[in-house]
């Protein structure tokens, strides 16, 4: 690859032949900055051509829930462009129902457009403040975003004690098993929860991952499995994001042993140094998607 440093300003300087060959590297590259830039920039929320007439009370809510099945019916279709406007659509016609603001902060919060996910599950909250779900959903937004304030409000909101008044939520929930890339090669790891939808990684995960011991992501509220951990049940919860990088990197060690008392010596000796090693041979299980 030739990379190339282009004074706008001394092309006149050269050959014909050489002005136009860097008149269209220049092209090129403005071509190149502004699709970037436009990619860069987050894209207007899909609206309905046409715009509803306005309408009041029963009338609005029996207009708005026909669209309202069927966005939700594209949604589990994976149609989630065509849901998010069938929901704009219901919300013309009935924009005080909470229930389609919630389904729509859904979609974005899957998505990982979470000042989306935030708009809309504030104002459910706004018209329904006492849901769980939503205000589940809004506590993850607010995490996800780093607002703090509105975090601490929709976890109070769902019974949940909360330390401190401001700034990050920092504790100690005890250990829980989370589901890295749960879209592709998903891997169950064990994680200490920060707070109700972050977890620091304890386990050392695989390479292929992406994840590194140490890292702390944002989960998901849904259970979507259990792991046994000293006799009780604990629920998997899907990994949305990683939050925050670990300043840990992995690597792979395949080594002899001939007898366990290799591996205690081994695990001596990284014991006094801010190193940690997991045999993969001894401490995981292959499960089939369903299973797991």
């Amino acid at each position: 690859m030739l990379q190339l440093r282009v004074d706008k300003n001394r092309v006149s300087a050269v050959s014909p032949g050489l002005r136009s060959v860097l008149g269209k590297i220049m092209k090129t590259m403005d071509m190149a900055k502004q699709q970037t830039k436009q990619q860069a920039e987050p894209q207007p929320e899909p609206q309905p051509e046409q715009q509803a007439p306005h309408l009041a009370g029963d009338q609005a809510a029996q207009q708005a829930s026909p669209l309202q099945r069927e966005a939700g019916q594209l949604s589990d279709l994976g149609q989630d462009d065509e849901a998010l406007l069938k929901y704009q659509q219901a919300l013309l016609l009935d924009p005080e129902q909470a229930e389609t603001h919630y389904n729509m902060g859904l979609i974005y919060k899957y998505r990982g457009q979470w000042q989306r996910s935030l708009d809309h599950n504030l104002r459910a909250h706004q018209l329904d403040p006492g849901d769980e779900a939503i205000n589940w959903n809004l506590g993850i937004a607010a995490t996800a975003l780093r607002r703090w304030d509105l975090a601490r409000m929709a976890w109070q909101q769902c019974g949940l004690p909360i330390s401190g008044e401001s700034g990050p939520i920092e504790m100690n929930l005890g250990m829980v098993p989370i589901r890295l890339n749960p879209d592709g090669n998903g891997e169950v790891v064990w994680a200490t929860r920060l707070d109700p939808v972050r977890a620091r990684i304890d386990s050392v995960p695989y390479l292929e991952s992406g994840f590194r011991h140490g890292d702390v992501v944002l989960h998901d509220g849904a259970p979507v499995g259990y792991r046994e951990l000293d006799g009780r049940q604990l629920p998997v919860f899907n990994v949305l994001e990683l939050f925050t990088h670990s300043a840990f990197r992995t690597f792979v060690a395949t080594i002899e042993i001939n007898d366990e008392q290799d591996l205690d010596r081994l695990e001596h000796l990284l014991a006094g140094v801010p190193h940690e090693m997991e045999d993969w041979t001894s401490n995981v299980r292959i499960l089939c998607k369903r299973c797991s």
